[in-house]
């Protein structure tokens, strides 16, 4: 296991860092360990659903969980609202960082995660993805 530490600067968007750092570092099975930041614009999917859900206000990153690989990422947010309500969902693009951001991610280098175009869908930004079973379980199998 190797541990990375990840600082996204001001008026980068979130996923798309957190994508390249994945691709530059070639992770096999990453997943995040902790995050704070803020920022000023974000946009959120909720389930199965391919509509992005904008919110323009300044945000506190509570939490992001998920994983990400070469292959495929799967990260979920939390962040709080200049009136601290809380919302989150699917992270999207279009999060984009106010100051800073500083996300720690741990790639099980001997794991694999895998996405196949068979099971389950989950969408992202409006494209469908499909997802079979191997995803999680292949976190616990050698490669």
């Amino acid at each position: 296991m190797k541990l990375y530490a990840l600082k996204i600067t001001k008026g980068e968007d979130l996923l798309l860092a957190i994508e390249r750092f994945t691709q530059e570092h070639k992770l096999h099975a990453g997943v995040i360990l902790s995050a704070v930041g803020t920022l000023y614009e974000a946009q959120l999917l909720h389930g199965n659903s391919v509509s992005l859900h904008p919110i323009s206000d300044t945000l506190e990153i509570i939490s992001l969980t998920g994983t990400t690989s070469k292959v495929r990422g799967h990260i979920h947010a939390s962040f709080a609202k200049s009136d601290l309500s809380v919302i989150g969902g699917h992270l999207a693009h279009g999060c984009f960082v106010a100051d800073s951001a500083e996300i720690i991610i741990a790639d099980f280098d001997s794991r694999e995660i895998k996405s196949t175009q068979s099971g389950s869908a989950s969408k992202s930004a409006g494209k469908e993805k499909g997802i079979n079973d191997e995803l999680i379980t292949s976190l616990f199998n050698n490669k």
